[in-house]
């Protein structure tokens, strides 16, 4: 991404963050909100971690576009704000992290906690954040108590109904990100601990009628198409290799 991208990119988080702090927050913030501009160009700085290929400020401005998108769904638009901001904080992707089930969701949620604490903000719209932060490590298992949380969680996964192009520029940038992986076990992983289980899912992907109508149907082809190719790959590669039980994220 070049400069001026970045720049207008930065710009457009800096909005989103202030209407958090405004909005979200108690009032004494509302007048200060340069006050927390060191956590947000921390923020800032973690998605633009180099090892970072997929989980980046691009993954954000995404998400900020599907909320945008479906703004007049959304009940609390500081939560999502929220939301989308720390869910990927922390992510660690390299093999020792992987192998020894270093937790990216537990890790970033309690950064969140802390630092949404010290914002001012009320434990209730902590523990939410902070709750929703936590089910993306089992999106399909999840089962948010709030429309906002399940509307997130499904904006989190909407990659999977990308355009062709997008999802196989999406499956490119996940593998970059598992670059300290061979093929072989990369795919093992990809393709047992993520792509099948999410073909063999029964019941819908998505947590929200809204995004169910628009998307199950594209994610699930995507998806499927996916698993064909990789399972094909994977055989000319070799064989014999058993998954090491370490899950590759979407």
């Amino acid at each position: 991404m070049d400069i001026g991208n970045q720049t207008a990119l930065k710009r457009r988080f800096k909005n989103y963050w202030q209407k958090m702090l405004g909005s979200g927050s108690r009032a004494i913030f509302a007048e200060n909100t340069s006050d927390y501009d060191p956590m947000f160009e921390r923020i800032w700085q973690a998605y633009n971690e180099p090892h970072r290929a997929y989980h980046t400020v691009e993954h954000l401005s995404e998400l900020f576009d599907k909320m945008e998108e479906n703004k007049k769904h959304i009940d609390h638009l500081p939560f999502v704000i929220a939301v989308i901001f720390w869910h990927d904080l922390v992510y660690k992707s390299d093999r020792d992290s992987v192998l020894t089930g270093f937790n990216n969701e537990e890790s970033s949620a309690i950064i969140a906690e802390e630092e949404l604490k010290l914002l001012g903000f009320e434990e209730y719209f902590v523990e939410k954040v902070v709750e929703t932060i936590r089910m993306t490590r089992g999106h399909l298992k999840a089962k948010p108590d709030m429309s906002d949380a399940a509307l997130f969680l499904d904006m989190d996964i909407s990659i999977l109904a990308a355009k062709p192009e997008r999802f196989r520029y999406y499956c490119d940038q996940v593998r970059e990100e598992f670059n300290g992986f061979t093929d072989v076990e990369f795919l093992n992983g990809r393709v047992n601990n993520f792509l099948a289980v999410y073909a063999a899912h029964d019941e819908p992907l998505f947590k929200t009628d809204l995004f169910r109508q628009r998307y199950e149907n594209i994610a699930r082809s995507n998806i499927e198409r996916e698993l064909k190719t990789q399972r094909q790959v994977l055989s000319q590669l070799q064989g014999g290799f058993k998954p090491r039980g370490n899950r590759s994220p979407a």
